[in-house]
C-alpha cells in the first residue's frame, strides 16, 4: 500500500489521514491524492490548482495518476 511505501510497519498506526509527518501543512491523505511525499516537506503550491491560459480559462491540478480509489469534484 501507499503507507507501506513511505513508513515503517511500526509507524503506520500513527500515520492517519490527517497526520502531517513532514510538517508542510498537507496531511497524508493530501500527500497521497496529489502524489507528493509525506516524508519530505515541499511547497504546497505543488498540490494547488493553477489557472491555465485559454478561452475559457482552465484549471490544472497535480494529482496522483492511476489511483482508482480517488474521486475528484470541482466546486
Amino acid at each position: 500500500t501507499w503507507q507501506r511505501r513511505w513508513f515503517a510497519a511500526a509507524d503506520i498506526p500513527a500515520q492517519g489521514a490527517e497526520a502531517d509527518t513532514d510538517g508542510d501543512g498537507l496531511g497524508n491523505f493530501g500527500e497521497y491524492a496529489f502524489g507528493t511525499s509525506p516524508r519530505s516537506a515541499g511547497p504546497r503550491e505543488f498540490a494547488l490548482a493553477t489557472l491555465a491560459a485559454g478561452s475559457p480559462p482552465g484549471i490544472t491540478v497535480r494529482r496522483r495518476s492511476g489511483a482508482s480509489d480517488l474521486a475528484w469534484t470541482l466546486e
